[in-house]
């Protein structure tokens, strides 16, 4: 597989986890709840201003999977979409390094599982980055 192929490829998967997870966190706060404990490793009860902000989160997680979907399509096409891409994933994992002790304090994750997501979004960011033309 070449290096465009491969891109393509991690750029469809990216984009299909962050339309099915807005659209998950969109569809009830139940499925919120699940998606939170079993893809992210934290514990979320809702409350109905909570839930009104993952709503809020799911609708900017289906636009970025739209947009992660249209650099899909054309990667040699869209390089300033890849480098928003690419910047998204360098403050998610800012945020992600800034906030552990939130995660680990507020939401029950553990450090393991803190370290582990910000070396997956890593992996994506610089996947990303190093394969874009």
């Amino acid at each position: 597989m070449d290096r465009a192929a491969l891109l393509q490829v991690v750029l469809w998967l990216i984009a299909l986890y962050h339309v099915l997870m807005g659209l998950g966190g969109m569809l009830s706060d139940r499925v919120a709840e699940r998606l939170a404990r079993d893809v992210f490793g934290i514990r979320l009860q809702l409350t109905p201003q909570s839930s009104h902000l993952v709503k809020l989160l799911g609708i900017y997680a289906i636009a970025f999977g739209i947009m992660v979907w249209t650099a899909a399509a054309g990667p040699e096409r869209s390089p300033a979409l890849l480098n928003l891409i690419v910047f998204l994933y360098a403050l998610r994992v800012a945020n992600k390094i800034a906030q552990r002790e939130v995660y680990v304090e507020t939401f029950g994750s553990t450090r393991t599982r803190v370290w582990t997501d910000v070396l997956l979004l890593s992996a994506f960011g610089l996947s990303v980055l190093c394969l874009k033309p």
